[in-house]
């Protein structure tokens, strides 16, 4: 075989057999990286359906529990009585039905509902007709309700005056009676909203949400007609996990305690069709790269060979670990371009290498900034430096440790952490070290910044309020809660590595980081603590509360504690309020 033919067989080969290779190869796990990322967008969208759903519905019942603790229905004239339904009709949004009945089904008064009319516009309350009212009297869970208290009866679609299709439910509750006797109040209502929620829950042409209820029937659907039918979703492949599971891709959520279930499916032609057509789209490019490998060797056989060599000989130095290698380059040609490519690339290893040597020894992004801005390999020296530092921990996380398994002490943990973290950095902060449940932050190194101590004070209300909207959105899903201390201190402290050449850290110690860390074990859950260096430079613009003085050890003179309450003209209040 002539050298052309030979060098062609081998620019086809080199070319084309590793690109069919590495997409034979990549293809089925590139496929299934992708169902994996997907499957997790589709568990959180349905677990964040799920708990709206839940929210909707809680949050109707509470207000009608509300209601009657503040209005009683008992010792009231029949008038007086109809009268306190119509203002629970009027006060419940997306309310059709409210009716009082006695223990045997017996209406006390008659049921409070609006005629629909043809074409009639939905407002604040729900239009229903006659055949709503017996579905509502077909659905009243009238023996729950006085046997459990406060209950939801089971979901079921009724026709609007549009000729829409929409779900319903009645709430119900027992209330007191004259006579000692025990009424239920029943409140039917619709989940129009959750209609529309649902509706702008659609991926692609094919993927969308629905709602089922407790015998997987379809409650809430794109398609009306499947809605209308309640079509039942028993035997569907993502919830039995049998059937042709390839064709549907998606997740489910239990929306508790109402039984229900939230699915949000797609086609997996759809949510795969990119990754398929990347995997067309290579076996083009391996042809086309194959027909240009031949004539390119038929063509470049005697110009070739000597800087393949060349070119040969500095890969294999490059392979043998010689970072920097380099090919002589000759003239201005195509492999003059390759020879100089090989060498910036040779290049860019060497320093890509140099970083990842350096990048071992940090984990803070502005450390890694500063190292990269110097011309060579930099041992950041020490430093006397002013610094605001911030300690935040949990309190009473001894008992939780001791309480709950480790997975799930770390998954609470990184719940918190996710957002402190997130607001740390909004606030030019840096995160030196977590030491388990507890974090220590400093602002001005090694990045300077404007007010560094302004910056710590507003991160650290941030950070309670945000842990209040936490635990707020926990509570109500009877999931357990952290709570938070926080002790801000500026001073003069001593920022340097420590460790050794292989690893080190950077870091600062000194007075003003033990006295952050004092102030920080000082203070309450949901409270932050600053000492008098900070409280001097922050100039008036926050309330504080003076929480009298603490000794430090090392120090011979105690320290002014000062609890932030809020910052002037926010309304942000550092001090901890329970609201759920």
């Amino acid at each position: 075989m002539r050298l052309a033919a030979k060098l062609s067989a081998l620019l086809a080969g080199a070319t084309v057999v590793p690109l069919v290779l590495v997409t034979a190869i990549t293809q089925p796990a590139n496929r299934a990286a992708l169902r994996a990322q997907l499957d997790s967008l589709y568990q959180t969208g349905a677990r964040s359906l799920s708990s709206e759903v839940n929210l909707h519905v809680t949050r109707k019942a509470r207000a009608i529990q509300s209601f009657v603790k503040a209005v009683p229905l008992n010792d009231r004239e029949p008038d007086e009585l109809v009268k306190a339904l119509q203002l629970l009709y009027q006060s419940t949004e997306n309310a059709s039905v409210v009716a009082l009945y006695e223990k045997s089904g017996k209406p006390v008064v008659e049921p409070l509902w609006q005629p629909a009319e043809a074409g009639q516009k939905v407002g604040f309350s729900e239009p229903t007709t006659k055949g709503g009212l017996a579905f509502f009297e077909k659905n009243l869970p009238l023996l729950p309700a006085v046997a459990k208290g406060l209950v939801v009866g089971p979901p079921y679609v009724v026709a609007d005056p549009s000729g829409q299709p929409m779900p319903h439910v009645v709430i119900a509750m027992p209330v007191a009676g004259d006579k000692g006797e025990t009424w239920v109040l029943a409140v039917e209502v619709s989940l129009r909203p959750l209609v529309r929620r649902f509706s702008e829950s659609t991926i692609g042409k094919t993927g969308h949400a629905v709602l089922l209820d407790q015998d997987l029937a379809t409650v809430i659907h794109p398609d009306e007609v499947v809605m209308s039918n309640r079509t039942s979703y028993r035997q569907h492949p993502l919830l039995t996990g049998k059937g042709d599971l390839e064709a549907w891709m998606g997740a489910s959520a239990q929306v508790d305690p109402l039984g229900w279930t939230v699915l949000v499916e797609q086609a997996s032609s759809e949510a795969l069709a990119v990754i398929d057509q990347r995997f067309r789209d290579s076996l083009l490019f391996a042809a086309a790269a194959l027909v240009g490998a031949v004539v390119l060797g038929l063509l470049a056989v005697r110009v070739v060979t000597g800087p393949v060599k060349r070119l040969e000989a500095a890969a294999a130095s490059l392979a043998a670990g010689q970072m920097g290698a380099k090919v002589e380059v000759r003239g201005s040609d195509e492999l003059a371009q390759l020879a100089d490519s090989f060498n910036r690339m040779s290049a860019g290893l060497q320093e890509r290498e140099r970083l990842r040597r350096t990048f071992s020894r940090y984990v803070s992004d502005a450390v890694a900034s500063r190292i990269l801005s110097e011309a060579s390999d930099l041992d950041l020296k020490g430093e006397l430096v002013e610094v605001t530092v911030l300690f935040l921990d949990v309190r009473h996380f001894s008992h939780l440790a001791d309480l709950y398994p480790p997975q799930m002490v770390v998954e609470l943990l990184n719940a918190y952490f996710e957002r402190i973290v997130r607001v740390i950095t909004e606030h030019d902060g840096v995160i030196n070290k977590f030491i388990g449940d507890a974090i220590m932050t400093v602002f001005g190194v090694p990045k300077a910044v404007a007010d560094p101590e302004l910056r710590a004070v507003k991160a650290a209300l941030e950070i309670q309020r945000l842990v209040r909207e936490l635990n707020r959105e926990r509570s109500e899903r009877a999931l357990e809660v952290l709570e938070f201390g926080i002790g801000v201190n500026t001073g003069a402290a001593i920022a340097g590595n420590i460790g050794s050449k292989e690893r080190a850290e950077y870091t600062v110690i000194g007075d003003a980081v033990n006295v952050a860390q004092r102030l920080q074990a000082m203070a309450g859950a949901g409270e932050v603590h600053i000492s008098t260096a900070t409280y001097g430079r922050l100039k008036g613009r926050f309330e504080v509360e003076h929480r009298g003085e603490v000794k430090v050890k090392g120090r011979e003179r105690p320290v002014d504690i000062y609890k932030v309450v809020a910052q002037r003209g926010s309304g942000q209040s550092g001090s901890l309020r329970r609201t759920w």
